[in-house]
């Protein structure tokens, strides 16, 4: 059993292997131990008469969702080995897999998600060769991906500060500027040729959002914006172990459309963040917040973050809430109805994966 444990785990060294042994998922040597610690579960010991005992832990399979987030939420990443064969039909040992691969990044469990938050993945490249850079993030529990273009490093990288993701891919020898290592981003590094070379960005992005040219997701004359999406959908097919035609159309964010708030002005307003770090009461996204839906609450945050610059699209808005204002009883009857709405952008996606 431990040599098919141990080949499989050689291929995900960075991970923390659950293992499925019946009705448990078994973690064993230094990955038991990190466990235990970081779960406060009880660390045994396999063979614990022999010389050199095995330490192991294990928690129920059909609860291990509830440990999976407490690791989420302290950074780990985690891989689920399953059975792949009816033991009934084995002729020995039951043949054992890797089924999928969860990240802080990547996360799609409601025990790990903000009802109303957006939880992303990201990707940053610059090119030095040509000034420009590329900045992606996706949140893969609802779908939804967006990007943008720009010719100064600075802003590339204030923009990633602001959307926060809890991974950001990077090529291995990217610089990386001080002020990252004081935010809860994990910048995690990946192979340059494998994960932003252009041609392969390029097929990847095609080929996960069914379309013949790269215009029509507005990614034209955008190179390096696509190395970033193509990191993206790397990373995603390594860990979710299937396509991404899941997700919804790229959003390509236009900055002549939306004003840009850096993180610091972001975090004086106190939009998001109280001064203290805390989310929640005292926020401007709280007092306003009279969303009825998961997506009411996202789209929110959307249009917090990222405020339009155009006159048109906010008068269109200030005259759907001047009309819901004016309409008390269209409004209760709205609220009423749209209370009655699940999370759908969550669901679809816990149903494609």
């Amino acid at each position: 059993m431990f040599e098919q444990y141990l080949r499989i785990k050689e291929g995900y060294p960075d991970a923390l292997l659950f293992y499925r042994m019946g009705d448990f998922y078994e973690l064993f040597f230094e990955d038991a131990e990190v466990a235990s610690r970081e779960l406060q579960i009880a660390l045994t010991s396999r063979n614990p008469n022999a010389e050199a005992p095995i330490p192991m832990c294990g928690v129920p399979w059909h609860a291990a969702e509830g440990y999976v987030s407490q690791l989420l939420n302290k950074g780990y990443k985690i891989a689920f080995c399953d059975q792949v064969e009816d033991p009934r039909a084995a002729k020995g040992l039951v043949e054992r897999a890797v089924t999928r691969v969860y990240t802080p990044g990547t996360a799609v469990e409601d025990v790990s998600l903000e009802p109303k938050g957006h939880t992303y993945l990201g990707a940053l490249f610059w090119s030095a060769d040509t000034d420009r850079g590329g900045f992606a993030w996706v949140d893969v529990s609802t779908g939804y991906w967006a990007g943008l273009h720009v010719k100064k490093s600075q802003e590339l990288w204030q923009w990633a500060q602001k959307i926060a993701p809890r991974e950001l891919l990077l090529p291995e020898d990217a610089d990386v500027p001080a002020s990252l290592h004081l935010t809860d981003i994990q910048a995690v590094r990946v192979p340059l040729r494998s994960h932003f070379d252009y041609k392969r960005s390029a097929e990847r992005v095609l080929a996960a959002q069914s379309v013949a040219e790269l215009g029509a997701l507005g990614l034209e004359g955008r190179k390096e914006l696509v190395q970033a999406c193509g990191a993206l959908l790397a990373y995603l097919e390594q860990t979710q172990m299937q396509d991404t035609k899941h997700l919804a159309p790229f959003e390509p964010l236009d900055l002549g459309q939306h004003l840009l708030i850096d993180d610091v002005t972001e975090r004086n307003l106190e939009l998001f963040r109280r001064l203290d770090g805390r989310k929640g009461v005292g926020t401007l996204r709280h007092v306003i917040d009279s969303t009825q839906t998961p997506m009411g609450g996202r789209l929110l945050e959307e249009r917090l973050r990222n405020p339009w610059r155009e006159l048109a699209p906010i008068q269109e808005t200030q005259d759907a809430i001047a009309w819901l204002i004016t309409h008390p009883e269209n409004r209760k009857k709205l609220r009423e109805t749209l209370s009655g709405v699940y999370d759908l952008e969550r669901l679809s996606t816990r149903i494609a994966l």
